[in-house]
């Protein structure tokens, strides 16, 4: 989160974010209702940001730190600013906020409070601490003096995950009346300047990949595969290293492109898909379980929270418990079990959920891919099939994990009630989203881990991601 040096309110941003062009310019600042909404609840929160979340430090508050850790030695009336470790992400020095043995930031008070915040004031605290959930994307356009910053945030706070998640409009975007950013900064930008023909028509692309996951008269599962079709239809000429958009046949390309994002949204195309999509067999369903389990099991060989081991070991305790007929407790871990086994039991129990609460976790799961589409950039990846592939190994290890949920096996328990169901369900849905997104989209190393293997499994294909829909 590098710092800038002055408001984007006022000056253009070109090329490091620390050089600053003279010509002024409008920036509109623009949030989702969500973060409109959002305000922190400190001590209130049930699972403090300042605890188990790896924290990347900007180089001016790098310095900053350093400098009071060197000022404050021997001072005991001054509350220990964290230490700082130098790590190496992508071929980038970048700084972390190293917390102590118990995961917690050395500054965190017993309240659940930042020691530093309350002694020294919010200008103490690093970027990344003083903005946090939020998070800045700037979409700059050379082409005219209106640059466009977008404020999404981090489903890994507990209160923004519900105000995001829970809400039909929280994700919606409106121009904000008053700044949500502390401090002027940004996280990523994107240039739609034409430069970059992968980037260029961002705006377009995005819009339809979040209108396609919008189209809640569909399971998530069938708009996950119209956004698959789109992915599918360009993958040939518009990605990352492509150079269709380049030469002679760039207007062929531009059309095509058009054309392809314009059918994208074609009634008559998603009812067929829909269909395609139900005909199906499930038979590819244990690979994807397979898939996700590795992956839930790979976190865990890395520093990790408690409350993450907790999630995955009664996800998987609870299935495993029903394959054997088995109450949870008295489980063997020796005992071995198929993904075909496991993923036989996680189709009926979403389908014991969906009956219980109909159409309720397709509603925040595309709630969550929405999220994803706005604070995750396609740009990213090196291709809209790789992008979808990263975002349906999400949403599938968030339903794998709420199959096992005990709040959901509670729900499954009991007598059916419609209002005490849907309420056990959505706060269930949170909890997975918001421990899942801490433990994952936060580590750098992990995330880095899991793109590098990709890369090497060779580009992902329009099937592997129909058994993703399938499987959702």
């Amino acid at each position: 989160m590098p710092p800038l040096l002055d408001s984007p309110s006022l000056t253009k941003l070109t090329g490091s974010p620390l050089r600053i062009r003279p010509k002024p310019t409008r920036i509109t600042e623009v949030g989702t209702q969500a973060m409109n909404r959002f305000a922190c609840i400190g001590g209130k929160c049930e699972d403090t940001c300042c605890r188990d979340l790896g924290v990347a430090v900007d180089p001016e508050s790098a310095r900053q730190i350093r400098a009071a850790e060197a000022s404050n030695k021997g001072d005991a009336s001054t509350v220990r600013l964290v230490v700082l470790e130098t790590v190496h992400a992508e071929d980038t020095p970048q700084h972390i906020l190293r917390f102590d043995e118990s995961g917690a930031c050395p500054a965190l008070e017993s309240d659940g409070r930042c020691g530093v915040h309350r002694r020294q004031g919010e200008a103490a605290l690093a970027t990344a601490c003083a903005i946090f959930p939020r998070s800045s994307l700037v979409i700059r356009d050379g082409h005219s003096d209106n640059d466009q910053l977008e404020v999404t945030g981090s489903l890994a706070c507990p209160e923004l995950a519900r105000l995001t998640l829970l809400a039909a409009d929280g994700l919606a975007q409106t121009p904000s009346a008053t700044r949500l950013l502390s401090r002027p900064y940004l996280g990523k930008i994107i240039n739609i300047d034409g430069h970059d023909a992968f980037a260029a028509p961002f705006l377009r692309v995005r819009g339809v990949l979040v209108d396609l996951f919008s189209r809640t008269a569909f399971p998530l599962s069938s708009r996950f595969a119209f956004a698959a079709h789109l992915a599918a239809q360009v993958d040939d000429f518009f990605s990352r290293d492509s150079t269709a958009f380049s030469g002679p046949g760039s207007l062929f390309a531009q059309q095509r492109l058009n054309a392809e994002l314009s059918g994208a949204t074609d009634a008559n195309l998603h009812h067929r898909l829909h269909q395609d999509l139900a005909a199906f067999p499930e038979r590819g369903g244990e690979a994807v379980m397979a898939t996700t389990a590795l992956m839930l099991a790979e976190r865990r060989r890395l520093p990790h929270a408690q409350r993450y081991a907790q999630m995955v070991e009664a996800c998987f305790r609870s299935l495993q418990a029903e394959v054997f007929g088995q109450a949870a407790s008295e489980v063997d871990p020796n005992q071995t079990v198929s993904p075909a086994q496991l993923f036989e039991v996680y189709r009926r129990r979403k389908e014991l959920v969906a009956q219980r609460v109909h159409g309720l976790l397709d509603d925040i799961l595309g709630r969550y891919a929405v999220h994803y589409l706005l604070r995750h950039p396609y740009t990213d990846a090196p291709s809209l099939l790789n992008y979808l592939g990263r975002l349906g190994l999400a949403l599938a290890a968030l339903r794998l994990l709420l199959a096992g949920s005990p709040r959901i096996q509670s729900c499954l328990a009991a007598a059916p009630h419609p209002s005490v169901d849907a309420g056990l369900v959505a706060d269930a849905a949170v909890e997975v989203v918001q421990i899942l997104t801490k433990a994952v989209t936060h580590h750098w190393a992990f995330l880095e881990t899991i793109h590098r293997a990709r890369a090497e499994a060779g580009a992902m294909t329009f099937g592997q991601l129909v058994l993703f829909a399938k499987f959702l």
